[in-house]
């Protein structure tokens, strides 16, 4: 039987040489993926965040999602170990004051984790903004207008659809996106 020490690595021995495994507690957050800089408050923005169990042990944990200090979500999720997987979410900003906004993603560390270091991510940020504001200057313009009439029709995978000119995140860049950006004009 191998009995694990939690804040000693599990080693391997090949030809006299000692190879580091992983500690057998150890779950890490490896990417947080938004598909834009900036979203018109009172829509929705996806995010998707990547987590691992790089220990030698099957771990269920929580997850919590944040944008500056307000926790936006949280989820349990178990992962064998070796496994990695994704978890979207998406962050209705109904309710947040115009500005800047860091994601950020912590994991609460398991019973017997030491390598606690990679449990917590920041990534850039989101501009919460108004609805139609496609260039994040502020303001709703005929740039702004020009930009989504444009890429009127497109659909996701097209080469002319932009996440960004898709207002209320249904892929496909249509009269609901461009009546919103019309509507916030000036």
């Amino acid at each position: 039987a191998t009995v694990y020490f939690p804040s000693v690595p599990e080693t391997t021995r090949t030809n006299g040489v000692v190879n580091v495994v992983s500690y057998a507690h150890d779950v890490a957050v490896l990417d947080i993926e938004f598909f834009r800089a900036f979203v018109g408050r009172s829509y929705s923005s996806p995010v998707n965040v990547t987590f691992e169990n790089q220990g030698v042990n099957s771990e269920s944990f929580s997850v919590e999602l944040f944008a500056n200090t307000t926790l936006l979500s949280s989820e349990n999720m178990t992962l064998e170990n070796g496994q990695y997987s994704d978890l979207a979410f998406a962050w209705n900003t109904t309710g947040f004051a115009y500005g800047n906004y860091t994601l950020s993603v912590w994991v609460e560390p398991i019973p017997g984790e030491v390598d606690v270091a990679d449990n917590n991510l920041t990534r850039g940020w989101i501009l919460v903004s108004i609805p139609g504001d496609i260039n994040f200057d502020r303001k709703v313009d005929l740039k702004d207008v020009f930009a989504v009439g444009k890429a009127f029709g497109a659909v996701e995978g097209d080469s002319r659809y932009n996440p960004s000119l898709d207002i209320n995140d249904d892929a496909k860049i249509d009269l609901k996106d461009y009546y919103v950006t019309c509507k916030n004009y000036g």
